[in-house]
């Protein structure tokens, strides 16, 4: 980032004008490395200078904005857009609802995912995963259950990220049987199961002292060409302190790593 803005000063220096694309990647670098004023700083340099902000550095900006917790900063450049006649994209959107709907403001986040179906911006599955994902932390996977069947309604096919988060939502929820099934259910369909799909399975079997199911997890994990990573030996590892035969984990452990 610093080797970003000296070429800038440098530009300004040699009376070139830098356009939005330079500044849109100017104050996605500054998000970048959290620097949040620095980002502000440039926008309203570029938009003092009488240049019009387009719909790629507002959705660069709501989505620092939702990044950092500054929710109420980001509706505000939201409405600032609208009011410029800058029409917000399918990108725009996708970042407000994932912003609004991790901090568990549904009636939001609805209300954004509604205004964009009303201006015919069709959601896609980044959408529709956004949604899914936050009910799913939230412990709302029955909900999250029903918007993935109006995401195929609407055409759209659920992938691994989608699986996953409903994966993550029946193991916080308690429920392995429905988790297992599910895992089942991906490969049916042809999805495969990635590392963090099976890293969250694995945690509930542990976390559940069900470690003999854990390890035929791993087993399906090596069948499928997936390495083991630290994410899994680290469940293994925190096993030990609830574990009712920790020696037999450490073996467990070892061993994994062994064949690693």
């Amino acid at each position: 980032m610093h080797r970003a803005q000296k070429m800038f000063e440098e530009m300004i220096a040699k009376g070139l004008v830098p356009d939005v694309y330079t500044y849109n990647a100017l104050i996605l670098g500054s998000f970048g490395v959290g620097d949040t004023y620095k980002a502000f700083q440039l926008y309203e340099e570029f938009a003092g200078s009488g240049l019009q902000p387009n719909v790629c550095m507002y959705t660069i900006l709501i989505d620092g904005c939702c990044k950092q917790g500054s929710f109420s900063r980001a509706l505000e450049l939201f409405k600032e857009m609208i009011a410029c006649r800058v029409m917000p994209d399918v990108a725009t959107y996708n970042c407000l609802i994932h912003g609004l709907s991790a901090r568990g403001e549904w009636k939001l986040a609805i209300g954004a995912f509604r205004e964009m179906v009303s201006r015919r911006i069709s959601p896609n599955t980044v959408t529709f995963n956004a949604f899914i994902d936050s009910l799913c932390k939230h412990r709302l996977t029955s909900e999250a259950e029903k918007l993935v069947a109006l995401m195929e309604e609407c055409g759209k096919k659920p992938d691994v990220i989608t699986f996953t988060s409903l994966l993550h939502g029946h193991v916080l929820e308690g429920r392995l049987d429905e988790a297992t099934v599910l895992l089942d259910t991906m490969v049916q369909k042809g999805i495969e199961p990635n590392q963090r799909s099976y890293s969250t399975l694995i945690n509930g079997y542990c976390k559940s002292g069900k470690i003999n199911d854990a390890l035929q997890l791993v087993g399906k994990m090596r069948n499928q060409g997936l390495k083991l990573n630290d994410v899994i030996f680290d469940i293994f590892r925190n096993t030990l302190s609830n574990c009712e035969n920790p020696d037999e984990v450490k073996q467990i452990i070892s061993d994994l790593r062994d064949e690693r």
